[in-house]
């Protein structure tokens, strides 16, 4: 009995001096939940002080001057703490409305001071501008065990700003893995830094809200496995993908298919998820369907419509069937996502065309009531 007693001791006094551990507990818990966890023990009381994983995720739209004073004033509180006492910052995130120009350079200085720290792995920004022009710090990509780089900007009002992508830093960032940019600007030099400064990237996700600076993406990156591109409106007429190890790619985008070129080796996997809310070509998108689905051996495709869209859909169905003799038999799934109703779905020539040009494992049916709709409810 004895012996027992003393290996529960030994156990207990070990879990409450594993700092790590504690650390990562509090890590999933929101900020005020992980500060109550100081009445567990002596051992929790500043625990939660001294967390790694620093979140400010609070949404400030709704505060009132003075209380986004208050919450910007705790960001720079804590943040010379955890500078003046050297603990540890190991990831960062931000979620922040700015609507002046003393707000962006508080930004840009708490990003200046967190890259200095050699034990920072991830960056993620979620700002939202209002009417201020705005540019991010090169130094966001200075921190020499950066992994993750996630910035999200949203706009309030006419904005123009760079990509935040180290054009001037000469040497590459090798410990860089995952790359999101949502709604950041790109430029044509956009490929050549991929290139250049990420040769170890691994993950990279591109989310445009329309695409006029260029009239093709190109992307190359030898170690990248899984690329992500959205873009709302003005697809591009060509994607070009040079990534010899690309596992994974997933497009998102409207009625006009870009030309999709991989001159390595295809991705083992695509998924195509495409709005079709306007009007368009109908032959012409579904013989360049066709077309991609030639590129690999598995495809995913989710189709987003509308009930407007679907009653006034047209082609003549024989026709397609003509130009594509041999329907594909490499779609894993394929998912229409439409208002319900079983005149849409089982009465339409919209369907048929699909199932023209490809013959899928499985298919899904999702309901979802489109804009059109919830305007007569």
């Amino acid at each position: 009995m004895e012996e027992v007693k003393r290996i529960k001791l030994v156990n207990t006094r070990q879990l409450e001096d594993v700092p790590e551990l504690m650390h990562h507990i509090q890590s999933l818990l929101p900020v005020k939940e992980a500060a109550r966890t100081c009445v567990l023990s002596k051992s929790w009381l500043h625990s939660w002080s001294t967390i790694p994983t620093l979140r400010f995720r609070q949404p400030t739209k709704n505060l009132n001057i003075q209380q986004h004073k208050e919450y910007m004033n705790m960001i720079d509180h804590t943040l010379i703490r955890y500078l003046w006492d050297d603990i540890p910052i190991t990831s960062f995130k931000l979620r922040l409305d700015i609507w002046s120009d003393s707000l962006a350079s508080h930004v840009k200085k708490w990003i200046q001071q967190l890259v200095l720290r050699s034990c920072l792995t991830e960056i993620n920004l979620k700002l939202v501008m209002n009417c201020i022009s705005f540019q991010l710090p090169e130094e966001i990509f200075w921190g020499e065990n950066l992994k993750k780089v996630s910035i999200n900007l949203r706009t309030l009002g006419k904005l123009a700003w760079l990509h935040p992508v180290p054009s001037h830093r000469t040497d590459p960032l090798l410990s860089m893995r995952e790359l999101v940019l949502d709604l950041v600007m790109i430029d044509s030099s956009f490929p050549e830094i991929i290139y250049s400064k990420f040769p170890c990237l691994e993950s990279l996700t591109l989310k445009f809200r329309c695409f006029r600076m260029m009239k093709s993406l190109n992307v190359t990156c030898v170690s990248l496995k899984k690329l992500i591109i959205k873009i709302r409106d003005d697809n591009p007429t060509c994607i070009h993908v040079f990534a010899p190890k690309l596992l994974i790619f997933c497009y998102t985008g409207g009625v006009r298919i870009p030309n999709f070129v991989f001159p390595a080796i295809a991705p083992l996997k695509i998924e195509l998820n495409l709005k079709l809310m306007k009007s368009m070509d109908n032959i012409s998108f579904f013989l360049q369907m066709r077309e991609t689905l030639n590129l690999s051996s598995n495809f995913n495709i989710l189709i987003s419509t509308s009930c407007d869209f679907i009653k006034q859909f047209y082609i003549g169905i024989d026709d397609l069937r003509r130009q594509v003799p041999n329907p594909a038999r490499n779609v894993q799934q394929l998912s229409f996502k439409s208002c319900p109703g079983e005149d849409l779905w089982g009465h339409s020539e919209f369907f048929d065309s699909f199932f023209s040009i490809c013959s899928p494992s499985y298919i899904k049916a999702i309901q979802s009531i489109c804009p059109t709709c919830k305007m007569l409810r």
